[in-house]
């Protein structure tokens, strides 16, 4: 009987010491929480991939399909004698309102006492007029719970649109802040999609993409993603009437000027030293367009090679060495956990950094260095039946649609096209 007492109590103690590691752990996490949301936060404001948007919804404990961003500010009285106090007080006031509105949303907020404050709103709606009508709810919701008085009367809220591509999120951010500078007396809250915009047409839109794209490449020194986006802006400019050409310049001129910004903030100036003389030469041949391109091209390509030497030569090591093991293993069957736990970080660690180091994902890397091996492969002689598994492929079905997906052909077509070709 003492016996069975004496294990009883120790099973009890044992319970205990479960519960009270339990609770010290949930506290810690508790505690990095915060980190974990403005780290979140940081990522949507200056782009994210799926992959990271799904980890983050996972490490937060929320799953949600869209959002949106909306800009808070408190009117700052320049003029006031008393101006460093009463900055002083919109700041406090900023914290305070901060507060208040994590009570009535589930949201996440950019850094606290900086004038506008910057919050996403994580919807589980997709966009449309619905969803427009929600956000318009959210809006006025703020407001109508503002304590009476000085200083929130001045407050002004402007809101950017809904997104469902997580891609695309970090432009709601930017519009919520188009639309608070629009904010007046008579209007408190401003929408982004009821700005009036000047019209515009179908080339504009997709330049303004392409140039994104190439813009975010360049910042990593991708020379596999910028040579087809490239190619994709020649195709695109070929099909554009004569009677845009002035404007077209002109967006070229600011395409030139920001990919040269982008490579100097990257470290991109060693294989690239810009002029003024050098920018003349360029557009001094705008008779022809498509030479104007051309030379921008080349220049950006140059751009890109240096902002990539200067990348490998800065990473950090815990990447350096998950890039070479996955150059190692690409015809393995591996995974981010197993390449986490190689280097001794979490996977979601891993997966941020790797994104950041070297401007696309693990298993973009991975597909890349796979589909890389694979024309090599093809090129000696290799059937894609054995190129398949030779890459780390199990499915040659499977195989075949990723590349058809990266190369625009099936593997058996690009073969005939290269016989054809020699």
């Amino acid at each position: 009987m003492l016996q069975i007492i004496s294990k009883a109590r120790d099973r009890i103690e044992q319970i205990k010491l479960e519960r009270q590691k339990d609770l010290e752990l949930r506290e810690r996490f508790k505690k990095i929480i915060p980190f974990i949301e403005s780290e979140f936060l940081h990522a949507l404001v200056n782009g994210i991939s799926r992959t990271q948007f799904y980890e983050y919804q996972k490490l937060l404990g929320f799953e949600f399909n869209s959002g949106f961003f909306l800009a808070i500010s408190l009117r700052e009285e320049t003029a006031s004698p008393d101006y460093e106090e009463h900055k002083y007080q919109v700041r406090e006031y900023l914290v305070f309102l901060a507060d208040q509105i994590r009570h009535l949303f589930k949201c996440f907020i950019g850094p606290l006492q900086t004038n506008p404050l910057t919050i996403f709103f994580p919807l589980t709606v997709k966009p449309g007029e619905e969803a427009k009508k929600i956000v318009e709810n959210y809006g006025w919701k703020i407001l109508n719970h503002l304590p009476p008085g000085s200083p929130g009367q001045g407050l002004v809220l402007g809101v950017g649109e809904i997104y469902s591509d997580p891609t695309k999120l970090r432009q709601s951010y930017y519009e919520a802040l188009q639309a608070l500078n629009k904010t007046g007396s008579a209007e408190r809250i401003v929408y982004y999609h009821e700005l009036p915009k000047p019209p515009r047409l179908l080339w504009e839109d997709q330049l303004t993409a392409y140039f994104q794209e190439v813009w975010n490449a360049l910042s990593f020194g991708n020379a596999m993603k910028v040579q087809p986006l490239l190619d994709k802006l020649n195709s695109i400019l070929s099909q554009i009437s004569e009677e845009h050409k002035d404007q077209l310049l002109f967006e070229l001129l600011v395409f030139y000027l920001t990919s040269y910004r982008i490579a100097k903030e990257n470290g991109g100036l060693d294989l690239f030293v810009p002029s003024y003389e050098r920018t003349s030469k360029i557009f001094q041949a705008s008779a022809d367009l498509k030479k104007v391109f051309s030379l921008i091209a080349a220049e950006i390509k140059l751009m890109t090679a240096s902002v990539r030497e200067n990348r490998v030569n800065s990473i950090k090591p815990v990447i350096k060495e998950a890039k070479a093991l996955i150059d190692q293993n690409y015809q393995k069957h591996i995974s981010l956990e197993w390449l986490a736990e190689q280097v001794n970080v979490s996977s979601f660690y891993l997966s941020r950094l790797f994104k950041e180091e070297l401007g696309e994902s693990f298993s973009e890397y991975l597909t890349r260095l796979r589909m890389e091996k694979t024309v090599q492969l093809l090129a000696e002689g290799r059937s894609v039946k054995e190129c398949c598994f030779l890459v780390g492929y199990n499915d040659p079905n499977y195989f075949s649609r990723i590349f058809k997906k990266y190369f625009g052909v099936a593997p058996s077509d690009w073969v005939s096209k290269q016989t054809g070709s020699e």
